[in-house]
């Protein structure tokens, strides 16, 4: 996260603690809209496949993994609106600026996983649905690149924070 610098910090307006202009509540409407689409999706999807003769297959276990993930990322952005999201940079107070940044740091671990498991997932329908050699190849590429980026992306997340705590 770039810090502003001290000119772009002079041209900003006073701070406004008490009654703040703020997108807090249409940054909640999305998520809680866009999650609860989430849900419902996935549970219609894993009663009819679970109804079907085929069953549940790898890739629906993958997106309930992948869900599984997302619903903390949207649980943690909903609890930011209260520290800081949706506000100008100008009037987040500063009690709040750990916070924000835990809440963060943490929604930046879980939300590639939760990307990656996404993917992965497409990628397990396509050889379900596509059984050419072709395909068989391409998907199990893009399979082995989607796990490696996400373990790459949450490895990169844990230890950022190693060169910030050096002397």
């Amino acid at each position: 996260m770039a810090t502003a610098t001290p000119e772009e910090m002079a041209n900003w307006p006073p701070p406004n603690y008490v009654n703040p202009e703020t997108r807090a509540n249409l940054a909640l409407g999305w998520i809680l809209t866009t999650m609860t689409s989430v849900l419902i999706f996935l549970a219609a999807r894993l009663y009819s496949r679970a109804t079907l003769k085929a069953g549940l297959g790898s890739d629906d276990w993958v997106i309930a993994a992948a869900t599984a993930f997302s619903v903390p990322v949207s649980i943690m952005g909903c609890a930011a609106t209260t520290f800081g999201l949706g506000y100008h940079i100008w009037d987040i107070k500063p009690g709040w600026v750990d916070t924000y940044a835990k809440v963060v740091v943490a929604t930046d671990g879980l939300f590639p996983v939760s990307t990656s498991l996404t993917k992965i997932s497409l990628c397990l329908s396509y050889l379900r649905l596509f059984p050419s050699k072709t395909n068989r190849i391409f998907c199990w590429t893009m399979i082995v690149y989607l796990s490696c980026w996400g373990i790459g992306v949450v490895f990169a997340v844990v230890f950022s924070c190693l060169r910030a705590m050096e002397p």
